[in-house]
């Protein structure tokens, strides 16, 4: 069988294309002229083939098409001759249609390997159109009766998404005829929408030449409007239903994702959903605490889909502990985790015979073993030990992968079992969520607990010796201290970040979209000190910290106090106040007359974390830490960072006049201007890797303290921003412009971190009222509680941004709705960030039952979606 390929490219001097996948080795096109290319090849088999055109340089490929490979399918061997006339597949105008959420939940494409196969014709033509709605096909209309005379479009065949292909007939429709690809309506079969531009030509080779041919790689010239849809957020921990043990679980999602589809939305956004249990206390309910980035959290486990236990007095005894546990307001993690855990382990025992004899968890475990083995000698190992401090875990405190294979024991086939269950049960309902075209949105936390299964099997991968966080911004005046570990990213960088690329497509087999949390950590992360509590000691890394030399050109004189915490008299005044003396009795010692330092025992926050006991010294004593100027570099101390919000402190008021100038300079350049472009390199030297590696869609969590490169990466990257009203990214804004935010965006009323729009309402009466004023564009006083009216009208600001995705939170959904709402606004935050310590506990009100059933309420937020346009 022979095969001619054609494509039009024009390479750069001393390159030439190849065609990759057809052979082991990519093989070498002949040039025609006039930027024409071509390759005859013969084959012996038919059936599918995969091809990728490349440019080469010297037998070394510089280039290649974007995304997945044409796929041609070649009828029967009595095919004598193939003829391929195929586009270069550059990047589409609108690549994030090409993701999971469109491929596999909103615009799914149904079909079979016969859709690929030419049919009663001669002349294969297919077209990229990835946005095409559950009620639309393609179509292709063109000059001459064959092509529908302009006006009656030949339906096309759904195939390799985003791919639609037709079959016709090249004696029929003349020679080199004009066409256009257009979408129509399923029911009416009328045109709904045309490619903008010239219309397209076939050429047609000769039917005695060619028995087959190939039109392809053409993209859809869209000029329909901008797409646009809108989701919840909501924890699966939040959720509530009648059979519900106590908090949301897998089995719960499925019936929230009903009542999404029942509005008209399109997502349902999670919280992280691994495993974060190490304490066995209500600390365990920190989700961003992973202690495994590939198991899932056993808190989950729908028992209700598992079978039954044979012992129906113990069964009855835990199913009433679990409806007694969610009648509760909140979640009571500590005892929820208990009951499933123990009703996980009755049947366990149960069921483990037939357990080992079952194929699909026989795959499962073939598939998983690589992280599922040590994730349960971990857990076996926490119990074995009494500690899930690994240092505490004698001859395996050091990991080693020969010794952890070989252990046996009951724990680690029971931990099997249970990461089975909840894949059955998530893997369920992110298939019924891709059925019912909602798209399920996870989120990938930025950090590891230090004691986690990974911290254990790839220390390498980790810097112990600082822990990440956030500086100072509106979530806490103080920063943030996490108190994870930091990446080795030039370890990471070293295997092309395969410790990130498998976490991704982990992560892809149950959601479609994700959260990259605090995705600034990739440009630059927070280091705090591992002596620091609070995260007002912390500095940027990587960075270009300065030298002595740095700090002079600016006109600084810097003195060796200015990185040590040392008090004069009139500071102490100022900082201490009426404690002054007390404080400085018990903590202070002198180091030269009028100049004070903190005594030993009382050197850094974590010494007087664990010896001072009164909260308001230890507040107190935290905040004498902070006097200084500059913080020494974590890997060069001959370098200095300036102190973040150093103008606060004691030490940059007692600077003279001209070195408070320089201060501020050398401070603004260092935070503003010094690194935009190192840390713009040093994002996208990892962030590609990690995006590309999985087809989901990528969404950046870019709030805070925002270097100014982000924007252009995540815009070149194709990364969705996150824009929150209240927290506006343009210098000096008090709430966001909606209409100014940028379409490649998700736009949420509040986040899990927030306070839902009825708290914040009543939190501070003068931001309220100039959000009144400005926002609403409303006189007189602002109303002291949040009506549903003017939730509602809030709302639908929100839903006229230009953003791809509004997300709000349940709780804002339900703000109007004023018989359907809680009564107190303040218990339904999430996370207080400025808390290290916040108990993550919040339970929906009411049943999703209740939910589901209110159709009031369901019409409602429907009106409210469809008026805005993003149905």
């Amino acid at each position: 069988m022979q095969l001619q390929f054609n494509i039009h490219y024009n390479p750069n001097n001393g390159q030439r294309l190849a065609i990759r996948g057809i052979r082991s080795q990519p093989l070498a096109m002949d040039y025609k002229g006039d930027g024409y290319w071509q390759l005859n090849l013969e084959i012996q088999t038919c059936g599918t083939l995969d091809y990728t055109y490349i440019v080469q340089e010297e037998n070394r490929m510089v280039r290649e098409e974007w995304g997945k490979p044409h796929r041609v399918y070649i009828p029967t061997q009595d095919t004598i001759r193939c003829l391929f006339n195929d586009h270069w597949q550059e990047a589409p105008p609108t690549p994030w249609f090409y993701s999971q959420v469109f491929q596999n939940s909103l615009f799914r494409q149904d079909y079979t390997a016969e859709d690929l196969q030419p049919k009663a014709g001669n002349l294969l033509c297919s077209v990229f159109v990835p946005r095409v709605e559950a009620h639309q096909y393609v179509g292709i209309v063109g000059s001459g009766k064959a092509l529908g005379n302009w006006t009656t479009p030949i339906p096309m065949h759904a195939g390799v998404y985003p791919e639609w292909t037709v079959c016709l007939d090249s004696r029929q429709i003349g020679q080199n005829p004009e066409f256009q690809y257009v979408i129509c309506d399923r029911s009416s079969h009328r045109i709904l929408s045309w490619e903008w531009g010239r219309p397209h030509q076939l050429w047609i080779a000769q039917p005695a030449e060619i028995h087959v041919q190939y039109y392809s790689g053409l993209y859809f010239r869209s000029q329909q409007p901008p797409w646009r849809a809108c989701g919840t957020a909501i924890p699966v921990f939040s959720l509530r239903s009648k059979r519900s043990w106590g908090c949301g679980d897998f089995g719960d999602l499925k019936t929230m994702i009903q009542w999404t589809a029942a509005t008209g939305q399109k997502m349902l956004q999670l919280l992280p959903i691994n495993d974060s249990n190490l304490t066995g206390t209500w600390l365990d309910s920190y989700p961003y605490q992973c202690t495994s980035i590939y198991a899932l959290n056993p808190l989950y486990l729908d028992m209700h889909q598992l079978p039954c236990l044979q012992d129906t007095k113990q069964s009855h005894l835990l199913e009433q502990q679990g409806y007694a546990l969610n009648q509760k307001e909140s979640m009571d993690y500590e005892a929820v985790i208990h009951l499933k855990m123990q009703a996980a382990r009755m049947l366990f025992d149960q069921e483990k015979n037939y357990i080992q004899t079952d194929k699909d968890y026989q795959r499962f475990l073939d598939r998983h073993r690589v992280w599922l083995k040590p994730y349960a000698v971990f857990k076996h190992l926490q119990v074995q030990f009494n500690s899930y401090n690994t240092n505490d875990w004698q001859e395996f405190s050091t990991y080693d992968e020969s010794i952890v294979a070989s252990i046996r024991h009951p724990d680690i086939e029971f931990h099997y079992a249970i990461q089975f269950w909840l894949h059955k049960q998530l893997e369920s309902a992110h298939q019924y969520a891709q059925q019912m075209g909602i798209a399920l949105k996870g989120d990938i936390p930025i950090g590891i607990h230090p004691n986690s299964v990974e911290a254990w099997t790839q220390p390498q991968l980790f810097r112990t010796d600082c822990h990440i966080g956030a500086p100072p911004d509106v979530f806490s005046q103080s920063g943030q201290n996490w108190g994870f570990p930091a990446y080795n990213w030039e370890a990471m960088q070293a295997d092309a970040y395969e410790w990130w690329r498998k976490r991704f497509q982990h992560l892809s087999t149950y959601v479609d979209a994700y959260r990259i949390d605090h995705i600034l950590g990739f440009f630059r992360i927070w280091e705090n000190p591992s002596t620091a509590v609070e995260g007002l000691l912390g500095q940027f890394q990587p960075a270009l910290p300065y030298d002595a030399s740095d700090l002079k050109a600016y006109g600084f004189d810097l003195d060796p106090s200015h990185t040590l915490a040392q008090f004069r008299d009139a500071a102490l005044d100022a900082l201490l106040g009426v404690h002054r003396s007390e404080i400085q009795t018990s903590y202070l010692k002198q180091k030269e007359t009028g100049v004070w330092q903190l005594k030993t025992a009382y050197r850094d926050q974590r010494a007087i974390q664990q010896h001072v006991q009164d909260p308001t010294h230890r507040s107190l004593l935290f905040s004498l830490c902070g006097e200084v100027l500059f913080v020494l570099d974590h890997r060069n101390p001959n370098r200095l960072h300036p102190r973040i919000l150093a103008s606060n402190t004691q030490r940059y008021k007692e600077l003279s006049h001209e070195n408070r100038q320089a201060f501020d300079r050398l401070y603004e350049d260092f935070f503003f201007h010094r690194h935009t472009d190192f840390w713009k390199a040093k994002a996208l030297e990892k962030i590609p890797a990690l995006i590309h590696s999985t087809d989901m869609l990528a969404c950046g969590e870019d709030l805070g303290m925002i270097p100014a490169c982000v924007p252009d990466v995540l815009k070149q990257l194709n990364i969705l921003s996150l824009e929150i009203q209240r927290m506006p990214k343009k210098p000096g804004q008090r709430f966001a412009v909606l209409q100014e935010l940028p379409y490649l965006a998700v736009c949420c009323s509040s986040s899990h971190d927030l306070s839902p729009l009825r708290s914040w309402w009543e939190e501070d009466p003068a931001q309220t009222q100039r959000y009144f004023e400005e926002v609403l564009w409303q006189q007189g006083k602002a109303p002291e509680t949040l009506s549903p009216e003017w939730a509602e009208q809030i709302l639908a600001q929100h839903l006229s941004a230009p953003c791809m995705w509004v997300i709000n939170p349940l709780q804002d959904w339900m703000a109007i709705d004023g018989k359907l709402r809680k009564q107190d606004p303040h218990s339904e935050r999430i996370n207080q960030p400025a808390n290290p310590k916040h108990y993550w506990q919040y339970r929906m009100h009411l049943t999703l039952e209740e939910l589901i059933e209110n159709n009031d309420f369901t019409e409602h937020v429907r009106r409210l979606i469809t008026h805005s346009g993003r149905n």
